[in-house]
């Protein structure tokens, strides 16, 4: 099956773009995003990939078929599928694609999605969850996010950590610093500044537990998958297809016929899974 009314191909695109930004925070960890359907439940593979510590070749003993490194799985289950259902009041609609209805459409569509992937994700950032304890921050400092760091250090790599925050502490943070400190519009827009402070990224982290301003988590601790929904029959449904973005982020669009009324209605799905992997090297952190 396909997509064939150029209001429901508008509306589905629109809702891949409009995801940027959560795709965007995805990409700061460990994923596995893909246009392969799946089912409700399914555990998907995530590949977790330690290069380990380099060392000088040797011919003898330090050659080039001596691992150093190591590739892990971690299995992250499909346990979210949040979905948008509109009913289309007017058949004409699905061919007139700049109807501003569909522009609606498209922004209700993202609005559900997004809000269930930062609700999943957000909430992973329990106190229980994050083992490696707890970061006091009353207030964002530059002396503050400096002492972020050390943490980090002490489990590893500053530059493999991302540096979660709050939505008032992420304003707070790029309060501290002049534009071209970040140098370009990502960090408003897109929700994440690459390289702050020599963390491998901090982003805006919404939805985190009551009292958690924000965590502090290795980049390979946590692992995030989706996937679009598998149609047992899609020939039941009028239109339907998997819409993909360059990234392989996908979802799935969908027009059928509520017999019980004579409506159409427009579905967009997906299946998302996350879960922390490194649980004793993630921190939260907390005003007090």
């Amino acid at each position: 099956m396909a997509l064939t009314s150029p209001g429901v191909i508008k509306a589905a695109n629109e809702i891949l773009v409009g995801l940027a930004p959560e795709v965007n925070v995805i990409k700061q960890f460990q994923f596995d995003i893909s246009d392969a359907v799946a089912d409700y439940g399914d555990k998907i593979r995530v590949a977790m990939v330690d290069g380990g510590t380099a060392e000088n070749y040797n011919a003898d003993s330090s050659n080039y078929g001596h691992v150093t490194g190591a590739l892990s799985d971690f299995f992250v289950t499909l346990d979210s599928q949040p979905k948008s259902t509109i009913k289309i009041t007017s058949t004409d609609k699905l061919e007139l694609p700049n109807d501003s209805f569909w522009t609606r459409t498209a922004e209700a569509g993202k609005n559900s999605i997004a809000k269930a992937i930062s609700a999943k994700v957000g909430g992973l950032f329990t106190t229980t969850n994050c083992a490696g304890g707890k970061i006091t921050m009353a207030s964002v400092t530059k002396a503050a996010l400096a002492k972020c760091r050390t943490q980090a250090a002490s489990k590893g790599r500053v530059a493999d950590y991302v540096l979660v925050l709050c939505p008032d502490y992420y304003a707070d943070a790029l309060a501290l610093f002049d534009s071209n400190v970040y140098g370009d519009s990502d960090p408003i827009q897109e929700g994440y500044v690459k390289r702050l402070y020599g963390f491998k990224s901090v982003v805006c982290g919404y939805d985190l537990p009551e009292g958690v301003k924000g965590a502090l988590v290795p980049a390979e601790g946590l692992a995030i998958a989706v996937r679009p929904v598998a149609i047992p029959d899609p020939s039941a449904y009028t239109e339907c297809a998997t819409v993909t973005d360059e990234n392989g982020f996908s979802i799935l669009a969908m027009r059928h016929t509520d017999f019980n009324t004579g409506a159409s209605l427009v579905n967009v799905t997906t299946l998302i899974g996350a879960d922390l992997a490194r649980k004793n090297e993630t921190f939260y952190i907390a005003a007090s």
